[in-house]
């Protein structure tokens, strides 16, 4: 069995942050080994225990309506995908699953859906959100999860125990593997989100109605009813995924070992996932982050699990040496950050490491 991105030490969930350093270090860390399925086309966390898992008031499921992973991105194309649109209308009961603070939830009752939203660490008081997990105990015939089944386990298993009624429908968003891949995004790679798919993932068992890109790292398919003949399509150019993964996972090395050997202080822009990642790797190295920079006043003066760096306005950078250096770890974000960081050498996680060797600082 071929593994990836091996890492003993990352933190368990990369969405959650403490009011103190000492408790945000003290949790417990978690682990990356990645499998390829060849048959599905999306690599999975073998390494993954549901255990280290905490659904609590630590976990940040408030999402910056500027964001990439905003509702307002999705209620765009449910409203104007005509396909999606018209299923959505006819549907006689919707469901959410992990729907966060239920802002999508909230929004589709205002148009007239009739819907339900299910999450168990929603602080809502609406009668239309569910404070628990989605444990199958409801049954709806339109079912929508957003960045949810990159976390579950089995996912195969669950879609299809969703689709069990052959009327039911499920819309699917998830983070691509092609941006990741496209982008260099090593650091969105993490021990929670047990799943990165393909497009061909959701083609080899599942009639597909409808499928696009939310944004440029977000894409969304629609689904139902299981295939008979189990026909593999990709709607994508072929790519061989283990061979870029292994290209990315080098890419991680000579990237973090570049950082080992140099003394600038660091400050990381982007206080979720893919900054969590990134403090994790930069504490196992041994080197000193100053903070993480995020706009998001949810995440602000609170500590990142595992790596127990601490979260700032952005504004902040302006305060700091002139040989800070800052690692936007979302290349996405780099022209906001941009605006923070005046004249203090900026990269991001995807620049070759010979780009940075060759760069005066």
């Amino acid at each position: 069995m071929s593994k990836y991105f091996a890492s003993k030490r990352v933190p368990a969930n990369s969405s959650r942050y403490f009011d103190n350093q000492v408790d945000a270090v003290n949790q417990t860390s978690g682990s990356i080994s990645l499998n390829w399925d060849m048959d599905r086309q999306f690599f999975f966390n073998i390494a993954y225990n549901k255990n280290l898992i905490k659904f609590d008031s630590k976990q940040n499921t408030q999402v910056p309506t500027d964001s990439a992973s905003s509702y307002k991105n999705t209620l765009r194309y449910l409203l104007g995908n005509k396909t999606i649109e018209s299923y959505l209308k006819r549907a006689k009961a919707v469901i959410e699953i992990g729907c966060g603070q239920g802002e999508l939830v909230l929004s589709l009752q205002s148009y007239g859906v009739s819907i339900l939203g299910y999450d168990s660490v929603a602080t809502s008081n609406s009668p239309f959100i569910r404070q628990e997990l989605f444990t199958f105990q409801e049954k709806g015939d339109f079912y929508i999860m957003r960045c949810v089944l990159p976390h579950i386990e089995s996912p195969w298993h669950f879609l299809d125990e969703l689709l069990q009624d052959s009327n039911s429908l499920v819309l699917i968003e998830y983070q691509d593997l092609h941006f990741i891949l496209n982008n260099g995004l090593w650091n969105r790679i993490s021990h929670d989100h047990v799943n990165i798919f393909t497009d061909r993932a959701f083609h080899t068992k599942y009639r597909v109605l409808a499928s696009g890109s939310v944004n440029s790292e977000w894409k969304y398919v629609l689904v139902t009813s299981i295939k008979s003949n189990g026909v593999s399509y990709c709607p994508g150019p072929h790519i061989d995924f283990p061979i870029a993964m292994r290209s990315l996972e080098r890419q991680r090395h000579n990237f973090l070992q570049f950082f080992l050997r140099r003394d600038n202080p660091l400050v990381i822009y982007g206080g979720a996932g893919t900054g969590a990642i990134l403090s994790a790797e930069l504490k196992n190295l041994g080197k000193k982050v100053l903070f993480a920079a995020d706009i998001d006043p949810g995440k602000q003066n609170l500590f990142m699990e595992y790596s127990g760096v601490e979260i700032r306005h952005p504004v902040d950078i302006l305060d700091c040496s002139k040989d800070v250096v800052v690692i936007v770890a979302n290349p996405s974000h780099l022209r906001f950050a941009r605006k923070f960081i005046g004249k203090r050498y900026c990269v991001t996680t995807s620049i070759p490491t010979k780009n940075l060797k060759s760069a005066e600082w």
